[in-house]
């Protein structure tokens, strides 16, 4: 199996998955953080829904993550697909930032997870970047 990813590819070596992420990097918030998206691929069931696999995270969190705060979420449908997206507010090293999060499983049994993240009172810097990046994502259900 080929791997692809940005401008390169290579053999996938044996026993190995592809968990790869992306990370995108925008403009400095005033406090200097760099507002991102971050988006990670996971394999999943296939029956797995965006939202049972969205609550299944938040099981999984680290211990310095324990004091997130979910604003608001629910699903949408983005081109015939369930795309579950959460808003939260979470403290991690001292400092709080608020993230927008889209879960999305595809019929490969691939889950897509796009996170953009900006400090608490700068998720303006972010937001709009997030929705285009979600709202234009077309996934190939190809490995």
């Amino acid at each position: 199996m080929r791997f692809v990813a940005n401008g390169f590819s290579s053999r996938l070596p044996s026993g190995f998955e592809d968990r790869s992420s992306l990370v995108l990097v925008g403009p400095n918030a005033p406090d200097g953080f760099a507002v991102n998206l971050v988006v990670t691929r996971q394999p999943v069931s296939v029956d797995t829904s965006p939202e049972a696999f969205a609550r299944s995270q938040l099981r999984q969190l680290p211990p310095d993550m324990q004091q997130l705060e979910v604003l608001s979420e629910g699903t949408r449908e983005l081109r015939g697909r369930p795309v579950f997206e959460r808003h939260h507010r979470v403290h991690v090293n001292g400092r709080t930032l608020e993230q927008l999060q889209a879960f999305m499983v595809l019929e490969s049994g691939l889950a897509l997870i796009v996170t953009a993240s900006a400090p608490q009172g700068s998720l303006d810097l972010v937001r709009p970047a997030f929705e285009e990046f979600v709202d234009g994502l077309e996934p190939s259900d190809r490995e």
